[in-house]
This record gives C-alpha cells, sequence and structure tokens, in this order.
C-alpha cells in the first residue's frame, strides 16, 4: 500500500469512527424548569435527594422544599422559638436515616420525622447525627452507564461508554440550558436527572427512551385501537379515517372515511363487523342498528352467540340480542354518571364488568338477561362505598390472572383481586394519575399509558418504571382505552400525534414478573408446600441433617467448656442484677417526676386548646353569611348547603363558580340572583371571603408558613394571597400573625 493511499484510508477511518461515535452520542432529553415562581423555596438549590416514599427534597439558600404531587412544600426556620423548626435558612446538605430527614445548614444539624412530619429536638432525645454520606454531587453514572458531570460556570457534559463527550450550554442549539452555573445533580429511581443551579431554580432532565420504539401515522389524533378476531389492528382517528393492518402492524391492509369517529369495534362468531360510533350510534357491516338509548357508542362486548352488551356515553346499557335483531333492555340509566359508559368487560367469573361515570357496575350477565331483579343485581364499586377513589372510570382491564384493573379518572388506579382492591397513584411513583389504557405483555407486566407518560406495574412487587419516548409532548399524550398487545409481543398504544409501538422484551430485560414458587412442584402427582426440597436415599447425608449435627455438637463441647465458669459467673451477674435494680429504681423516680411535668404540660396545652377554640368560634363567625332576618326554611337549607360546600371545597384551587352552581343543582344565572340575595356575596366572592377568613384562623391557630397556609385555601399564588388578606384584614398575613401572638 503507498503512502498516499496510507493517509487517504486513515483519513476515511477517521471520519467513519468520528461518524460513528457521534450516532451513538446524540441524547434526546426534555428540560422542565421550577423556580420560586412554582413555589420552589429559593432559586440556588446546593443538595437534592428522594426520599423512601419518593418525595423529592432540595436544600436552598431560603429552607428546604419538598416536592410532591406537582407542589412545593417549603420549610424555614421558626420565628416561635418555643417551636423547633429548621435551624438555619442556609441548607447545603440532605440524608434519609430511620425515618428521618437530617438537614445540615450554615450553622448546625437539623431533624424532620418522615412520619409524623414535624421537626424533632433531636439533641435532648439523646440522637446521635448519622454520618453523611460523601455523595460526589457534581457528577452522576445513569443506568445507561453515562456520565452526567456539571461545571459551576461551563454547562453540562455527558460523556459516553466510547469516550465520547457531549457539552450543553445555555447557548446550545438543542436540549439548550437555563443557566451554564449549575451547583449539584442528582438522578431519582425512575432514572430522571435534576440539576440544581444557582439562582435560576431546578431542572428537571426527562432522558428519551427510543431502543425498540416505532412511530405509524404521525399526525393523526388517534381514538381507538383494537385487534379483531383475524388478529388484524384496527385504529380509528378522530378525523374520521379507520385504518386496517395486518397481526404485527408491518402492513395497512385498508382505510375507510366515515362521517362519524369510530371509538370501538367488534367482530361476532360470523365475522359481522359491529362498529360503535361517536354521534352515529351502532353500525353491524354498516348498517344502522335501530332502538339504542343513544348514539354516541364507547364499548361493545360479546358475551357469546347470542347476546352483545354496548355501552352508550349517554344513555347507559344496552343488551342487544343477535337472532332478533332488537335491544333486549336497557339498564344503568338511572342517573347521569351511569348513563356514561366507557368500557366493557367479562371477567373469569363470566361476570360483567361496566365502566362508568358513577363508578363500577357488575352483574352476572345470565341474571339480569332472564329480568331477576334487574338493576338490584348490579354491585356498585364507588366513592361512596369506599371502594374507589374517583367515580370518572377511563378504562377497565383484565390480565391473565384475573385481575381486575380499574382506571380512577385524577387518582390513578385500582386492582381488585379476589375480593381486595389496591390503589396506586404518582404517591406510588405511577407516571400520571390520569390513567388512559392497560396492556398486558408476555411476561407479565402491565404496560399504563396515560395523559402523559407511560408505566410499567410489575403486579407480582407492585414496582412501576417510568418512561417517556419522545420529546414531541403530544407523543407522550396517549388517548382513551387506545391500546392492545401485538401476536408478536409488541404494545401498540395511540397518541395524540399517530401511534407509537413497542418492544417490551428491550425494557423487561433485566426484571421478572413472578419468581419459582415451591407451591408448582409436584411429586408423584402431590402438590409440595412452599419450603426447600431436597430427595435423598439416606436422611443423615441431607445438608440439613449434616448442619443440625454440626450444631448440635457445638452447642454440647460449648456447654462442657463453659460449666467451669458458670460458678463465678453467676455471682457476678447477681452482682449486676442488684446494681441494675438500683439504677432502675432511681430511672423510676425520674420517670415519675417527668411525668407529673407531662401531666402539667397537658393541663396547659388544654387550656391552651381551650382559647383556640374560642379564637376559631370567633373566627368562624366572622366568615358567617350576612343572613337577613326572616329567611323560610328552604332559604336556610339553601344556606347551609352551601356554606357545606365552600368548606369541602375549600382547599381546591380549580373549584369555580361554575362549579359551585353545578354541586347546587342550580343553573349559573339562578344560583348567582339567589346567592347574591341571600347571602349578600356573589358565588366567586364567598368562595374568595371563605378562603380568606379560614386562612386567618389557621394562621392564628398554626405554625405553618404562610405559603403553606396559600395552598391550603386553593390559593396558589402566595403573593395573590397576601394581597386579597391585606384587602380584607387592612395588614398582611405576616402582620396578622404577629397581632394575634401579641393579643
Amino acid at each position: 500500500m503507498t503512502s498516499k493511499n496510507s493517509y487517504r484510508f486513515l483519513y476515511i477511518f477517521l471520519i467513519l469512527m468520528l461518524f460513528t461515535a457521534t450516532a451513538h452520542a446524540d441524547t434526546e432529553f426534555t428540560i422542565e424548569q421550577f423556580t420560586t415562581a412554582d413555589g420552589l423555596a429559593n432559586n440556588t438549590v446546593r443538595y437534592i435527594m428522594q426520599d423512601s416514599k419518593g418525595r423529592f427534597w432540595f436544600a436552598t439558600s431560603n429552607g428546604v422544599s419538598r416536592y410532591e404531587n406537582g407542589k412545593f412544600v417549603n420549610y424555614h426556620p421558626s420565628r416561635d422559638k418555643s417551636v423547633i423548626g429548621l435551624r438555619d435558612q442556609r441548607t447545603k446538605g440532605l440524608h434519609e436515616h430511620d425515618g428521618k430527614l437530617w438537614i445540615n445548614t450554615s450553622t448546625g444539624y437539623s431533624c424532620f420525622n418522615l412520619h409524623t412530619e414535624a421537626f424533632i429536638d433531636f439533641e435532648k432525645k439523646g440522637i446521635k447525627v448519622p454520618v453523611f454520606p460523601r455523595e460526589n454531587t457534581k457528577e452522576i453514572k445513569d443506568k445507561q452507564g453515562r456520565v452526567w458531570r456539571i461545571t459551576e460556570n461551563d454547562g453540562l457534559y455527558i460523556i459516553y461508554n466510547n469516550g465520547k463527550t457531549e457539552h450543553f450550554t445555555t447557548s446550545s442549539k438543542n436540549n439548550a440550558l437555563p443557566t451554564n452555573a449549575l451547583k449539584c445533580i442528582y438522578q431519582d429511581i425512575d432514572g430522571g436527572i435534576w440539576i440544581g443551579t444557582d439562582n435560576l431554580g431546578v431542572s428537571k432532565i426527562t432522558v428519551m427512551q427510543n431502543s425498540g420504539i416505532e412511530y405509524l401515522l404521525e399526525g393523526e389524533n388517534v381514538r381507538m385501537v383494537t385487534k379483531l378476531n383475524n388478529g388484524d389492528i384496527a385504529v380509528g382517528s378522530r378525523a374520521g379515517d379507520l385504518f386496517i393492518y395486518n397481526n404485527n402492524m408491518t402492513q395497512q391492509a385498508s382505510q375507510t372515511h366515515y362521517s362519524y369517529n369510530t371509538y370501538c369495534m367488534y367482530e361476532d362468531g360470523e365475522h359481522n363487523i359491529w362498529r360503535g360510533t361517536k354521534g352515529g350510534g351502532l353500525m353491524i357491516n354498516d348498517d344502522s342498528i335501530a332502538g339504542l338509548p343513544h348514539n354516541e357508542i364507547y364499548s361493545i362486548l360479546g358475551t357469546n352467540g347470542d347476546y352483545a352488551w354496548v355501552g352508550t356515553f349517554g344513555g347507559g346499557l344496552a343488551v342487544y340480542d343477535i337472532h332478533t335483531n332488537s335491544v333486549k333492555g336497557t339498564f344503568l340509566n338511572h342517573s347521569y354518571g351511569s348513563k356514561r359508559i366507557r368500557k366493557i368487560i367479562e371477567d373469569k367469573d363470566k361476570q360483567i364488568w361496566i365502566a362508568t361515570s358513577d363508578g363500577v357496575y357488575v352483574c352476572n350477565s345470565k341474571t339480569i338477561l332472564n329480568g331477576i331483579n334487574k338493576e338490584k343485581e348490579f354491585k356498585h364499586l364507588c366513592v361512596e362505598n369506599g371502594k374507589l377513589y374517583s367515580n370518572e372510570i377511563r378504562t377497565i382491564f383484565k390480565d391473565s390472572k384475573g385481575r381486575i384493573y380499574i382506571a380512577e379518572a385524577g387518582e390513578g388506579f385500582a386492582v381488585y383481586d379476589n375480593g381486595n382492591i389496591s390503589h396506586f397513584t404518582q404517591d406510588d411513583s405511577l407516571v400520571n394519575n390520569m390513567v388512559q389504557c392497560f396492556v398486558e405483555d408476555k411476561q407479565g407486566f402491565i404496560w399504563i399509558s396515560t395523559e402523559f407518560g407511560i408505566s410499567r406495574f410489575n403486579p407480582a412487587k407492585n414496582k412501576f418504571t417510568n418512561y417517556f419516548f419522545s420529546k414531541n409532548m403530544l407523543n407522550n399524550v396517549y388517548s382513551e382505552n387506545c391500546g392492545t398487545l401485538l401476536s408478536d409481543g409488541r404494545i401498540v398504544f395511540g397518541t395524540n400525534n399517530g401511534l407509537i409501538v413497542i418492544q417490551p422484551s428491550i425494557y423487561n430485560a433485566s426484571e421478572k414478573t413472578t419468581d419459582i414458587d415451591i407451591e408448582d412442584i409436584t411429586i408423584n402427582g402431590q402438590p409440595m408446600k412452599r419450603g426447600i426440597i431436597y430427595v435423598v436415599s439416606q436422611w443423615w447425608k441431607s445438608p440439613w441433617a449434616i448442619v443440625v449435627l454440626i450444631v448440635i455438637a457445638g452447642i454440647i463441647i460449648t456447654i462442657v467448656i463453659n460449666v467451669r465458669r458458670n460458678n463465678s459467673r453467676f455471682h457476678k451477674a447477681i452482682k449486676a442484677l442488684t446494681t441494675k435494680k438500683t439504677e432502675l429504681a432511681a430511672e423510676k423516680d425520674v420517670l415519675e417526676a417527668e411525668k407529673g411535668m407531662l401531666v402539667a404540660e397537658k393541663d396547659e396545652l388544654t387550656a391552651q386548646k381551650e382559647e383556640l377554640s374560642e379564637e376559631k368560634e370567633k373566627l368562624t363567625r366572622d366568615v358567617k353569611i350576612r343572613r337577613k332576618a326572616e329567611q323560610s326554611a328552604e332559604d336556610i337549607e339553601f344556606i347551609n348547603q352551601v356554606e357545606q360546600i365552600a368548606d369541602e371545597q375549600i382547599a381546591n384551587p380549580d373549584f369555580s363558580a361554575d362549579d359551585f352552581a353545578d354541586k347546587m343543582g342550580f343553573g349559573r344565572t339562578i344560583f348567582f340572583r339567589k346567592m347574591k340575595e341571600l347571602t349578600g356575596y356573589s358565588p366567586k366572592e364567598f368562595i374568595k371571603q371563605k378562603r380568606i377568613h379560614r386562612a386567618a384562623f389557621l394562621i392564628s391557630t398554626t405554625s405553618r408558613t404562610i405559603a403553606e397556609i396559600s395552598y391550603m385555601v386553593g390559593i396558589n399564588d402566595p403573593l395573590y394571597f397576601s394581597r386579597i388578606f391585606k384587602a380584607e384584614y387592612n395588614c398582611t398575613p405576616t402582620e396578622w400573625r404577629k397581632k394575634v401572638v401579641e393579643e
């Protein structure tokens, strides 16, 4: 090879190596920023950690912030010296140990009990400060082996296994940082990256997963994904198009446009295609079906060759007789919520489960079809009887073990297993509380799509792993009841921007849903009990027998060696016990004295409680409605109901005058006029007054921060809260607290 050719080869080789390194080094992620405007205590964050309950804690230059369910709670030093609080607002380190959060501040340590959620005087209780781990908060290694390194003034570096490095700053074309001054970095249990900055709050980096992912029909807002009897996959879009794919979605068989969106499909034993639409009723082979109670059809279930259960969104449940081509009966039309049906399934015991906006109804199909007691035979799971957290049920699903999964809108989901109900929310690490669809993969994991993100649920361990697969936000927003398992083991979900096809085996490689259970083993046809089994011809040669013999021999030898020492040790033990008895008697006297002090403190607290009750009653009277002298019993009942609803919704920041009118059962205009006439306030003014006066009571009777109280009364902007409080009481919330303390 000539020298010229050698250089050419080397040049090409280097170009290829550079291209390969670049191709493997591209990390796609999104950045979400949290600052004081979102409730963070201070924009300079020195340390980040996630506790055992999944909550995030931030050590800032002005106290500690806790982040949970999209909200911040802040902790500062207490102005009341009798109340234990944070030692110093300048915090720099956090560590969880033995159920307590230890906080390193500029003037010493503080201890926060994670169970009681209160600071404790650890020095008085004799609790030692644990050794803080010497974690490198400037660099972490993620689950893919990439090293994330932050700098004080030069942004972020990502270093790959192959040595390639990516550099991100405020001027980066893609993934630009909010600031180059970075203080600390942390990786949460789901693989998310959190970076504390100097003066610009916290950046949450979500790394996009792209292994085994495929996108189809991008640009389409998908409203239905279902598998037909022959394995074909039917996909309906909001635009009215119906797409049919083969069983692995490698080829599109057809595309048909309809005037009404297709929301559900069912193929019966005669290969007739039933198509439920939004607004166009039910079609069988494009023939319209008459007699249904509503023209929005969200779910169809065929239980046998005789009947089909049709769930309408507005008219309740209809049972359609296939042989007579007529509606046999309609059910669940007794309330607004029960009429709105989203999903119908059949469980392992042939019972029908119906997801509605009034909880879940369960019935025996034969009993209902025979007309015995009709709707009295429906079992009801709802908030009112304590079974569910939300009555708005988005979907319902049965897994291979017969467990029923119930999507509780805004409250995560519930699992019904042999009569027992368990609930899972974002507090348990679910990615989002608005669950849209469940799909079980071939390894037994449950994949859960939500309004933002996907969770993979391990039902054997109640463990979640969360995923975001795209930087395009619409690709992470999933559609209701749009998902199915393909024949090749992949999963397809519908989104607001087409379809996403996932290869679960890539993400399941390091985890299993079940362990080997000895109850599954039989010998000579007889099931064996849980444990370890050894089958040997001579029992004394079994490992257990050998271990037992060694232990027995050791015990005998120990007894023989120690028998001569026992006399002297016995006398020493008697002497030690006598001394201990004297010490215990002294401790008893101390405890009796402390008991007397506690009784005195209890009496003092009781007196304080009575004073606070009087203050509460005074403040409560301030909140009362300006009642007129003469009112009918109907008006009094109206006012009592108004007060009750306002008290129930006071912590709900989204509770509006329209919501108020709905709960009272009045139209907006009539409700406004009646409120003004009977109370002197408009609905909006009344809610505002309730919030302000409740806040005044909490400020007077608790040591919570003004920001915390603002959130507790449903006002998410502490600055706005201070402004309207001052307008009502002619002083700021802080001045009000000081005034009450002085009085």
